[in-house]
C-alpha cells in the first residue's frame, strides 16, 4: 500500500486506472481498487468521478485521483518547496489537486448541494465540473500561469455553448491577482478567491 500511495502521488490530478497502476507495481487491478478505497476512507486520496451529460455514460468513465493534502503530496514525492516552484509539471499537478480539494471541501458544506466531477472528452478537458441537483453546472479550470490566453478558457466556453442555460458559470483559477471577466458567464479568478 505505501508503494501504491507514492505512485498515486506521482499520478495526482490524473485518471485513476487500476489496471495501469497495478501493472506498474505488480498488483492485481482489484487489489489496487480495494487499496485505493482504503486510502480514500482514511482521507489520504480522493477520487473525483467523471462527468458526462447523460447519467449512464458517467459510470463507465475513469475517475481522477487527487492526494487530499498538498503538503503530504510533496512529502510523498520527496519534493521541496524549491522543486515545486521550479518544476512546472509538479507545480501544475499540485495546484490542480490543491484547488480540487478546496472545492470539494466547500461543496460539502455549501447551502446548494453539488457533486464534484471532472470532464474529459475528445481532447477537451475541464478540471472540475460541479453539478447541482437541478442539473445546473459550473466548471473550473486550474492554471499555474498569472497571464492567460483564450486557449485557457476554450474548454469552458465549449461546455457553456453546449449546455446553454444549465451552464451557470465557468472559472479559470490562476496565480494572478485579479478577477477578470472573460466573456459570457466566464471569469478568471485568483486562487485567493477560494476563501473570499
Amino acid at each position: 500500500m505505501p508503494r501504491l500511495l507514492r505512485l498515486l502521488a506521482a499520478q495526482t490530478a490524473n485518471l485513476f486506472v487500476p489496471a495501469n497502476l497495478g501493472n506498474r507495481i505488480g498488483l492485481d487491478h482489484r487489489t489496487v481498487d480495494r487499496y485505493a478505497s482504503l486510502l480514500e476512507a482514511t482521507y489520504l486520496i480522493k477520487r473525483v468521478p467523471a462527468w458526462r451529460p447523460g447519467l449512464g455514460k458517467r459510470e463507465v468513465q475513469h475517475s481522477k485521483v487527487h492526494v487530499v493534502d498538498s503538503g503530504f503530496l510533496l512529502h510523498l514525492l520527496g519534493a521541496s518547496e524549491e522543486r515545486l516552484m521550479a518544476d512546472d509539471q509538479l507545480t501544475g499537478k499540485a495546484l490542480e489537486s490543491f484547488v480540487a480539494m478546496e472545492v470539494v471541501r466547500h461543496a460539502e458544506w455549501a447551502d446548494e448541494q453539488a457533486r464534484v466531477h471532472h470532464y474529459r472528452r475528445a481532447g477537451e478537458k475541464v478540471d472540475l465540473v460541479l453539478e447541482s441537483r437541478a442539473g445546473e453546472i459550473a466548471a473550473i479550470e486550474v492554471k499555474v500561469s498569472a497571464s492567460l490566453s483564450a486557449r485557457d478558457w476554450r474548454p469552458l466556453a465549449k461546455l457553456r455553448n453546449a449546455h446553454g442555460a444549465a451552464f451557470r458559470a465557468g472559472f479559470v483559477v490562476h496565480t494572478g491577482a485579479d478577477t477578470v471577466a472573460l466573456g459570457d458567464r466566464l471569469f478568471a479568478v485568483p486562487i485567493c478567491a477560494l476563501w473570499e
